[in-house]
């Protein structure tokens, strides 16, 4: 990467450079990411569901909505012919398999939308992430399913073994 030199004199666009510089940083780090995980897609996985034999369906490749904005990411596909299942190991160890967005993107997405309304919210991580995350509707739907995860985690913890009430001692 060549850059002029600035010159001794004269106004420089600060907000052109800073805003530059974002946009090849962010780059930069979504094609580091890209590779850092595509080399982590090893192993010989077998099914969840019925511990079964999988066949590797080869390589499919999906966009990742991250916080250093979209990644192409290559991944193996695996298909159990005994519960008829689709698994993608990658996917689940980055925590992505069922919105294509990354927890950090989530958090931040649910960060907003508990101070602002969903567009505002939407609005807001577009002007400071440099692009935009999703729709507002979609920060809508992360933010409401997140929040009912919350909600079942909250009444399993509530009635597990350790949250009954101590018993009354007999005085």
């Amino acid at each position: 990467m060549d850059l002029d030199a600035l010159g001794g004199e004269g106004e420089i666009d600060t907000g052109a450079e800073e805003e530059w510089f974002r946009r090849v940083g962010r780059q930069a780090a979504a094609r580091a990411l890209g590779r850092r995980w595509e080399q982590a897609d090893g192993g010989t996985p077998v099914c969840r569901h019925c511990g079964g034999e999988l066949k590797n369906l080869g390589t499919r490749s999906k966009t990742v909505r991250t916080v250093c904005g979209p990644v192409q990411v290559g991944r193996r596909v695996f298909y159990c012919r005994q519960c008829r299942r689709t698994r993608v190991p990658l996917d689940e160890r980055l925590g992505i398999e069922d919105s294509g967005l990354t927890p950090g993107l989530m958090r931040l997405l649910c960060r907003t939308a508990l101070e602002l309304p969903y567009e505002q919210s939407q609005a807001l991580l577009s002007d400071t992430l440099g692009f935009t995350p999703c729709s507002a509707r979609e920060a809508e739907r992360v933010a409401q399913c997140h929040g009912e995860r919350l909600e079942q985690q909250k009444e399993a913890v509530s009635s597990g073994p350790f949250c009954r009430p101590a018993p009354r001692a007999n005085t």
